[in-house]
């Protein structure tokens, strides 16, 4: 069973659509799925820990994703122009959401904060509907 996708592993495969049976994936690189323009689906779980920076920028059909109660940091530009991406959960365990993190995702209309996660000034650019909901 797979445990990293190592940097850039899937950059601009412009036909991957979904991503199964990756549970046991602790670690995506920086750049890993950047530019997969069909990828739709990704199925993560608990056990990820780490996000590199720009591992889903330009994944512009990205409906959905989840984020583990693992991860401590969203990186700079991981969903950077994700346009299709609606709605995003942010565990408690994420301490930071660095740098243009979702700039760009104009679909992006709710974003639910379970903790006291610090965003910097620009995760969020240009994503005009969001509404940011704390729980």
């Amino acid at each position: 069973e797979t445990e990293k996708i190592g940097k850039s592993a899937f950059e601009n495969s412009k036909w991957l659509r979904t991503v199964t049976n990756s549970k046991s994936v602790t670690s995506i690189g920086a750049m890993a799925f950047s530019g997969c323009i069909s990828l739709q689906s990704i199925d993560l779980s608990d056990n990820l820990r780490e996000l590199g920076k720009r591992c889903f920028e330009h994944c512009c059909n990205l409906q959905e994703i989840y984020l583990s109660t693992q991860l401590t940091t969203i990186p700079e530009r991981a969903f950077f122009r994700c346009k299709s991406l609606k709605k995003v959960v942010i565990p408690k365990s994420v301490r930071v959401i660095e740098t243009e993190a979702f700039a760009f995702c104009e679909a992006l209309e709710e974003v639910v904060f379970e903790g006291d996660t610090k965003v910097e000034e620009s995760a969020f650019k240009y994503c005009e509907k969001v509404r940011m909901v704390r729980n």
